[in-house]
């Protein structure tokens, strides 16, 4: 003789669920959205830095130019292996110009 199991609380979830909480409407939450939406901003357009073309050698009629990722990322190479090669540089800082 086996019992019912017990009773899914599945049903009255949804209801809970739909109804909008006190937290959801605090500035934290509110900071945290927009910082969110920041980031996909920030995402979205570094997102077309990898098909964007050079301007300048686009203008000067460069057969397949680099993009401005390829450009980016070439440069932060070249300044780890000149930082690694000279200990004068400041890798962080010529990574980030």
């Amino acid at each position: 003789n086996k019992s019912a199991p017990p009773a899914n609380d599945a049903a009255a979830a949804p209801a809970a669920a739909s109804k909008p909480s006190e937290e959801a409407n605090t500035p934290a939450v509110a900071a945290d959205n927009d910082a969110a939406s920041r980031a996909i901003d920030f995402f979205t357009l570094t997102r077309t830095l990898k098909t964007t073309k050079r301007t300048g050698w686009v203008m000067r009629g460069v057969h397949h130019p680099e993009s401005i990722a390829d450009h980016m990322y070439r440069m932060s190479l070249m300044s780890m292996i000149a930082s690694f090669s000279d200990g004068a540089l400041d890798t962080n800082r010529c990574i980030k110009l």
